[in-house]
């Protein structure tokens, strides 16, 4: 169809470099199923040849440089990734497009480069997509199937952790592997967009700034009329974003603000950790799974390699759906690839019988499919020999090292306005579902 209109219009139509983008993209679809070289060849030549005539700032351009990118890298001769990836880098940093279509462009361009091994690449594009999260639409990252999208954009935060881990020596790769996490989880979280928790508190306190935020939010990743030029759908987008960069920048000055979208930084992971009194623990499934440990003043990981997204999965399925005994068998899984390599990395013991003041204290973080797991309950229960984490340390959770410093700095703020003790709260839970009634209850 699209090789029948590229005929009929003619070498110099209009619509000639649309049709070709289509062209080039049924191609790529086609090369997805079939494997022949042929299509390929032929979807990079004609994706070329609409580059040549489409203007640099069109939604079109975009287009044609996300079917011609893939092409590229699937070919993979000469010099085909590199100029794949000077593409995807030309996209990224035009602020002609909206934040969203370049976000999505980072989170396809990403397996594509892990997969050739070109992890300096993918950890430069990765950190480009998650600092243009900030500025993407919450709606525009939400669809039919928000189980789908959520997963798909917590990968792409997992893998661009996983690549800091990769690209960098041992003294900086774990702060910058935390942070990236930090700066895209602050952003996705449970499903939700996150920017809203920053954004909850601005419009309590700065109600005009937090309005002037989501309407430049909505202007840059509004789908503009198509009756506008290039030129003017540019500018406008360019000057939305220099606004809002601004907007930015002067919320930070705000008195309680100053991490406004922003994650923490290497010494504010050092203090939540000494303020709290415990060791932060995030646990990363991607391509190389591992923990990000924050514990004494220093950060470091622990390469979990017996850990898979695809096993997890199956673990969270068998939890869900399985009794007792099916139970067991994950709390002894995640035991023995993930809580014990981390709690024996810590050299923590067991303290079974010391006082609960003594035991050392861990704040879980996990991530993606891990969040559905029971970490606190891990261990080898029908054993009986204290081969559990409860028998090493009191477990605890968040969800990001910054909602733990929120949370700290909360409460003290609290304690200061009200002189109040700190208290308690206890829930008893006599009877477990699906499990017999606790003894002496």
């Amino acid at each position: 169809m699209e090789e029948k209109a590229i005929h009929s219009v003619g070498p110099t139509g209009p619509d000639m470099a649309v049709y070709q983008t289509n062209l080039c993209g049924f191609l790529r679809v086609k090369y997805e199923h079939s494997k022949c070289l042929g299509d390929l060849r032929r979807g990079i030549e004609v994706g070329m040849k609409a580059l040549q005539t489409l203007s640099p700032i069109s939604v079109t351009y975009l287009r044609c440089v996300s079917h011609l990118g893939y092409s590229l890298v699937e070919r993979n001769q000469a010099n085909d990734i590199e100029e794949a990836i000077k593409l995807w880098n030309g996209v990224l940093a035009t602020a002609s497009f909206p934040p969203v279509y370049r976000v999505n462009l980072a989170v396809e361009a990403i397996p594509m480069l892990k997969k050739h091994g070109k992890y300096d690449a993918a950890l430069k594009i990765a950190r480009s997509g998650i600092h243009l999260l900030a500025k993407a639409s919450p709606r525009s990252i939400q669809g039919s199937d928000q189980q789908h999208i959520s997963r798909k954009y917590a990968g792409f935060l997992s893998d661009a952790a996983a690549l800091a881990l990769e690209c960098h020596d041992s003294n900086t790769a774990v702060a910058d592997a935390v942070s990236l996490l930090e700066e895209g989880r602050g952003i996705l979280a449970g499903h939700e967009y996150q920017a809203r928790q920053d954004l909850t508190r601005l419009k309590a306190a700065h109600p005009n700034e937090a309005a002037q935020f989501e309407g430049l939010i909505f202007q840059l990743n509004n789908i503009p009329s198509s009756s506008e030029s290039y030129e003017a759908i540019e500018a406008k987008l360019r000057e939305a974003d220099r606004m809002l960069n601004a907007l930015i920048e002067r919320i930070r000055c705000f008195d309680g603000f100053k991490m406004f979208l922003r994650s923490p930084s290497t010494e504010q992971l050092y203090a939540i950790s000494r303020k709290s009194g415990q060791a932060i623990v995030m646990i990363n499934i991607s391509f190389r799974c591992g923990a990000l440990i924050i514990h004494n003043g220093v950060l470091k990981s622990v390469r979990l390699p017996s850990v898979y997204e695809s096993v997890l999965r199956e673990w969270v399925w068998k939890w869900d759906t399985s009794g007792a005994h099916g139970c067991y068998q994950v709390l002894e899984h995640l035991w023995k690839t993930i809580t014990f390599p981390i709690l024996e990395n810590f050299g923590f013991q067991r303290i079974l019988g010391e006082e609960a003041s003594a035991w050392p204290r861990i704040c879980w973080i996990p991530t993606g499919t891990l969040v559905g797991l029971p970490l606190h309950a891990a261990g080898l229960h029908r054993k009986e020999d204290g081969q559990t984490v409860t028998d090493w340390a009191v477990s605890s959770y968040s969800v990001s090292v910054k909602g733990l410093i929120h949370l700290y700095e909360n409460a003290q703020n609290a304690r200061h306005e009200t002189n109040a003790k700190p208290a308690a709260l206890l829930v008893a839970m006599p009877k477990t579902p699906n499990l017999r009634r606790l003894p002496n209850t």
